[in-house]
């Protein structure tokens, strides 16, 4: 171990430079703007969570960041999740080999559900289907 190392031998982290401590910060700020921006979302997604309709969707170009929204959405969604209620189930449509036959069913098999666990599930619970990718299936 050289003089200048410090104890346990590890070196401290590289400075970093203005630019990149620069890109940092414009990076969280970018990220703090869509969390801001997902406000009005949620409070729309609220509205739709304790109304009568039965479908919503989520529309934008490519890199608007849905996908993020949506994920950002199931994870509220479990926050707020009471024992019975719906459960909220992220589907990655693209990811499924036959998503028209059974939605729920292959979905829950990603994560390794056995089928009586599935049946049972589809039986007496109510799902929150959050679809992602729909127009690149």
């Amino acid at each position: 171990m050289s003089p200048s190392s410090p104890p346990g031998g590890s070196s401290p982290p590289p400075p970093t430079s203005p630019d990149s401590a620069s890109s940092d910060t414009e990076k969280k700020v970018l990220q703090i703007k869509r969390l801001l921006s997902l406000l009005p979302l949620m409070d729309k997604v609220k509205d739709f969570l304790t109304g009568d309709a039965q479908v919503m969707l989520i529309l934008g170009d490519s890199g608007a960041g849905k996908s993020t929204s949506i994920r950002h959405l199931e994870h509220e969604i479990w926050q707020e999740y009471k024992a019975g209620g719906r459960i909220p189930l992220f589907i990655n449509l693209p990811a499924l080999e036959r998503p028209e036959k059974n939605l729920v069913a292959e979905q829950l098999r990603t994560h390794n559900f056995l089928e009586d666990q599935i049946r049972k599930l589809k039986k007496h619970r109510r799902f929150i289907l959050i679809c992602d990718g729909y127009d690149e299936s």
